[in-house]
């Protein structure tokens, strides 16, 4: 009686403090994944009020410089002596502009004129002069620029391409009124790539991104550029499809600035996950900003929330097993049934925890290397050739030579567990006095065998473009501890042809559509690659040392010299390995069970179904050949140096081999020992514990190893 009131009590302590545990771990974690919330959110709403800042700061001045114009204009300040001079000083005072001109009626400046358009730009870094009435007749309808504005109030232009300036163009206009008629217009204008540069240096990282739409909704800018190109409008974008968004979008497109802005949940057309939409209109202008942010994911994406997850599923299975055990001590009899349903239980429940930890493994994203200097939008490129800048004048005396790179991966073999095969190709920008004296060339330093083929050279004034064509033979080591739950990384590793001098490397970020590593910029469309998912793409520096000058004297990079990777982050496709090598072994532990079950000491069964140790024994060496030469075939084919996690069920399989062969010897020898309260472990109820013992301990193994082989961080 005193026993098993201790028993209870016992088991009753243990399962409140687990209870407790679990309780605890739960709330942390939800409140630590409120707490990330709520600073994302945060973080979100500063970066679109900042960018919406950003870009009233740089277009409000347009309708100031334009009205000023049309008044001065109207008011003879400007003649047609110094007009000219007037249009010219308005981008000079204004860096930001891209340019300024007027556009009169047929004869109104000149009778002698039919048409007289001037228009000061910006190109290539100075201020030209082009007459727009040399390129075509702005007056016939199709050029709405300036019809559709004639007689109507000042206001912003919608998005055109401009052909005598050649750009996409974000325009203010004025109409010139002199004594009730319309001379003409007056437009200044600011260009749409560099908007685009503007959006490009937020700072959201890979969880976000901006984009913009005019009051008619029509795309000025997207992450998708041939969107806007297209002429596109927000109602065509798929996540602004439904009842819900399409109320968002007449507030967003509202006149009234209070109602059009706001906060609303958004299934990104860019990545496809839940996020954030946060809309504000630009002030003074006919813009409103769109900032679309990830929200974080329910399961855990990040170290300490792992950790938090990981604890409460450790303690909740705690709980339920205490709580079983507990239950059970508090009747005196119980029939067989009961046993296996309690057993059967904690088997399940410990391998739902396991497959939870993997899908957790699987979805928690592709982890980045530390130390390493990850580019993948044009503010991380900004910051680092600004660093790295500095740095040089400082260590070295001189700057470096920037060249732009790009690559683009048309396909990846592994023809084995560590050699590679890569195609694609690979481009670099020069410019003729900038590079002058540099090798037009590249290098592969970790290649086994190169081949490269100039594929295309274009010249362009003082601009150069080289591509080649590329098969390199990659040997890398790659990290196996955690198949089948594996993710790598293939890089391709970049040096200048003249790597004793001080070229760096830079991605050509322009040459791509979208930055974001998810949408695998620089990878073939239709790229296959068999066993494997692709994660990301995406270019990083390594600031690499080397013992040796490699004989050149005066060499440049021997210590901390940052070197260009272009990195594929692969994740390993779960079903083939779980098809191929864990349903086998999953089979040979249910016939090391069927094995156990016949195990009996009544004649009649042993009749029925034949035990007797020499079979266990033979049946016990013959699953143990299968396995044997699984786990072999598993090791040669990834060639690994450590224990890889899935040949943890190849283990637990041999023990279990070898308990299931020797407790068939104990059991057939009639061996009591070992006994615990008058009970033996062996001979009780015709070997009944070793069977019930069975899937807990193999489930409860696996369950702990995959803690310590994917969770080592786990505290």
């Amino acid at each position: 009686m005193n026993r098993s009131f201790w028993r209870s009590f016992i088991l009753t302590l243990l399962a409140a403090a687990t209870f407790y545990w679990a309780s605890i771990s739960t709330y942390h974690y939800f409140q630590n994944h409120t707490s990330l919330r709520t600073a994302a959110s945060l973080f979100a709403q500063q970066e679109s009020k900042r960018l919406v800042t950003d870009i009233e700061n740089v277009l409000a001045p347009l309708p100031i410089a334009a009205k000023k114009l049309a008044k001065d204009l109207t008011s003879d300040v400007i003649t047609t002596d110094n007009l000219e001079t007037h249009l010219k000083s308005t981008l000079v005072r204004n860096p930001n502009f891209f340019g300024a001109g007027v556009a009169f009626e047929p004869y109104s400046f000149n009778s002698a004129m039919r048409l007289f358009a001037p228009y000061y730009m910006r190109k290539e870094q100075s201020i030209t002069r082009v007459d727009i009435a040399d390129f075509y007749d702005y007056t016939k309808s199709q050029y709405t620029w300036y019809n559709t504005i004639l007689n109507s109030n000042a206001q912003w232009n919608k998005l055109y391409y401009g052909q005598a300036s050649e750009a996409w163009l974000i325009e203010y206009v004025v109409p010139i009124i002199k004594d009730e008629e319309t001379l003409g217009l007056v437009f200044v204008n600011y260009m749409l790539d560099s908007l685009q540069k503007r959006i490009d240096l937020t700072n959201l990282g890979e969880q976000g991104y901006s984009f913009i739409v005019d009051h008619s909704g029509r795309l000025i800018d997207y992450p998708i550029i041939g969107e806007v190109y297209s002429g596109k409008d927000l109602s065509s974008l798929p996540g602004f499809q439904s009842k819900e968004m399409r109320g968002v979008t007449k507030k967003i497109l509202s006149p009234n600035m209070a109602k059009n802005t706001g906060k609303t949940d958004y299934i990104s057309d860019i990545t496809g996950k839940l996020s954030w939409l946060y809309y504000s209109p630009v002030s003074g202008t006919n813009l409103s900003v769109l900032t679309v942010f990830e929200q974080p994911p329910i399961l855990p994406n990040n170290l300490s929330l792992k950790n938090l997850f990981i604890q409460a599923l450790v303690a909740w299975n705690s709980f339920i097993i205490f709580l079983v055990c507990l239950i059970f001590s508090l009747y005196k009899t119980h029939k067989i049934y009961t046993y296996w349903f309690a057993v059967t239980l904690i088997s399940v429940l410990l391998l739902c925890s396991i497959a939870t930890l993997w899908y957790v493994t699987l979805h928690t994203g592709f982890k980045l290397e530390n130390n390493v200097t990850h580019i993948t939008s044009h503010a991380q490129l900004e910051t680092f050739q600004r660093s790295y800048t500095k740095e040089s004048l400082l260590n070295r005396g001189d700057p470096p030579l920037y060249v732009p790179t790009g690559v683009f991966v048309q396909s990846i073999e592994f023809t084995s567990a560590n050699n590679v095969i890569m195609t694609g190709y690979i481009w670099q920008h020069y410019l003729t006095n900038y590079h002058k004296g540099l090798t037009r060339s590249i290098v592969i330093p970790e290649a086994e065998t190169v081949e490269m083929n100039k594929a295309y050279e274009k010249i362009e004034g003082n601009k150069e473009l080289i591509g080649w064509y590329f098969r390199v033979t990659l040997r890398q080591n790659f990290d196996y501890t955690h198949y089948p739950l594996d993710r790598q990384s293939v890089w391709l590793r970049l040096w200048h042809k003249d790597f004793d001098k001080n070229v760096i490397l830079v991605p050509d970020l322009n040459a791509y559509n979208q930055l974001n590593s998810e949408w695998l910029p620089g990878i073939e469309k239709d790229f296959v690659l068999s066993g494997w998912h692709l994660e990301r793409s995406f270019f990083n520096y390594h600031h690499n040392s080397y013992n040796t000058n490699f004989g050149i004297d005066k060499y440049v990079g021997q210590t901390r010299f940052p070197e260009l990777y272009f990195n594929i982050g692969l994740k390993r496709d779960f079903f083939d390995p779980f098809v191929s090598q864990l349903t086998p072994m999953f089979v040979v532990l249910l016939m090391l069970f069927a094995i156990l079950v016949t195990s009996s000491q009544d004649e009649r069964k042993n009749n029925l179904l034949g035990f007797n140790t020499s079979a266990v024994l033979a049946s016990s060496s013959a699953l143990f050949f299968i396995a044997l030469v699984s786990h072999i075939d598993l090791r040669s084919s990834l060639a690994a140096k450590e224990i890889i996690y899935l040949e943890n069920i190849y283990f637990i399989t041999y023990f279990g081999l070898l308990m299931v062969s020797v407790n068939s010897i104990l059991f057939s020898w009639g061996i009591r020992f070992p006994v615990i309260n008058g009970i033996s472990l062996i001979q009780h109820r015709d070997n009944l514990i070793p069977k019930l013992l069975f899937w807990p301990m193999v489930t409860g193994q696996l369950f702990l190893l995959t803690l310590n082989d994917l969770y080592p961080t786990f505290e």
